[in-house]
């Protein structure tokens, strides 16, 4: 008995089969229709879709596409239509083949992305594209890292690109995208892999002196081999560079000299290196060469150390101390990075040879601020005894 069978229904073509003919000893028709005539008809036939011969076949099948019959009935197909096919084989009447078959005509899904995607890093992650879907009202971006041991996916995605944050450095992940509409999605593209660039390091002053600076690293995280450290010079020359994870030190410099550094980090994954972005770059000076030690002369000593009073400091000398004191802070705060303030407000003059409560103390708090004196703030009125310069100028000469 011939019977009818159809496959592959999709929103444009079906595959129809027909087996089981009897074999005849002349040229016969087989038709496709979707009107039921019945098990025979013996009238004429009209609305048929598809003709063809059949010469003493057992079997015949063929492709039907929406909108390519070749004969009265010419059969479009829209998205959701019912329909039914019959088939029918003329002998001596027409004669039905099987029974009819039911075509649901699919709703058009969106196509497969015409590329996959691709990504261009940027901090801490990545901008994103692929090819277009066609029939998609929206992309879904499905991704991986740590192997596949961890995923997310992100819908309803307007276009073919996105900018994907805050994802981990120095890492490695998988993406797939899919086009989406209201009657389903489409299949996923080939799977891609990218890295994340490490992170960003910051970069701070470490040790400074007249010849040497050393720059510190810090807010590492993530996956990365190593950070290179770039030294330029004052025209912003890069002279130097030094792989470290956490202080790099360059010697040989030229002293009171302004330099400056930055950083970046890098990762050498699959014989490939990839590098962050630099980090700020910052400004440092190396120190002058440490000043000579203050001296008083014997007299003031003498002085100092037999009337224990102040009687025999002149304001030229006072003042020349306050000039060496300044030499010591200029030269402490270059090489430390620190902020001891300033004391050249409280020299002396010709006409003003009092050395006043305020001036000692702040001279003593700049001092001891590089190097502790033990010596308390005094109040007017107090005497300031010679043991206290002498102290001061100890401190002062001990400072490294």
């Amino acid at each position: 008995m011939a019977t009818l069978t159809i496959s592959n229904v999709t929103t444009s073509s079906f595959f129809w089969n027909v087996s089981g003919l009897s074999p005849v000893g002349s040229q016969t028709k087989l038709v496709l229709t979707t009107t039921n005539y019945g098990s025979s008809y013996t009238g004429t036939m009209y609305g048929f879709i598809y003709e063809t011969l059949a010469v003493n076949a057992v079997g015949m099948s063929n492709t039907y596409v929406s909108g390519t019959g070749n004969e009265n009935a010419n059969l479009i197909f829209d998205e959701g239509d019912v329909f039914t096919v019959y088939a029918y084989r003329y002998t001596d009447k027409w004669y039905i083949c099987g029974s009819g078959q039911q075509v649901i005509i699919p709703y058009n899904k969106p196509s497969t992305p015409s590329s996959g995607v691709s990504a261009s890093r940027i901090t801490g992650g990545f901008n994103l594209s692929w090819g277009s879907s066609s029939g998609a009202t929206s992309y879904e971006l499905y991704y991986t890292w740590y192997g596949g041991q961890y995923s997310n996916i992100i819908t309803g995605i307007s276009g073919t690109s996105y900018s994907l944050t805050g994802l981990l450095y120095g890492t490695t992940y998988t993406f797939q995208v899919r086009g989406r509409n209201s009657y389903g999605v489409s299949a996923y593209t080939t799977a891609n892999e990218a890295t994340t660039m490490p992170k960003i390091p910051t970069v701070s002053q470490g040790t400074v002196s007249s010849n040497s600076i050393t720059v510190n690293i810090s807010g590492m995280e993530g996956n990365y081999t190593g950070v290179r450290v770039y030294l330029y010079n004052n025209l912003g020359t890069q002279i130097n560079y030094d792989d470290t994870f956490t202080t790099a030190t360059f010697t040989g410099l030229t002293a009171d000299t302004t330099y400056y550094a930055d950083a970046r980090s890098y990762l050498n994954i699959s014989g490939t290196t990839i590098w962050s972005n630099y980090s700020n770059r910052i400004t440092i000076r190396t120190t002058s060469n440490r000043p000579i030690n203050w001296s008083w002369t014997i007299t003031e000593l003498n002085a100092f150390n037999n009337h224990g009073l102040t009687t025999t400091l002149t304001y030229t000398r006072w003042n020349a101390f306050i000039d060496k004191v300044q030499e010591f802070i200029n030269y402490y705060n270059t090489k430390y990075g620190t902020g001891v303030p300033s004391v050249t407000q409280y020299k002396m003059t010709s006409s003003n040879k009092i050395l006043t409560a305020t001036a000692f103390n702040n001279i003593r708090f700049s001092i001891g601020s590089m190097n502790p004196t033990g010596i308390s703030n005094i109040s007017t009125g107090d005497t300031v005894y010679g043991s206290y310069f002498t102290t001061l100028s100890n401190k002062l000469n001990g400072i490294s």
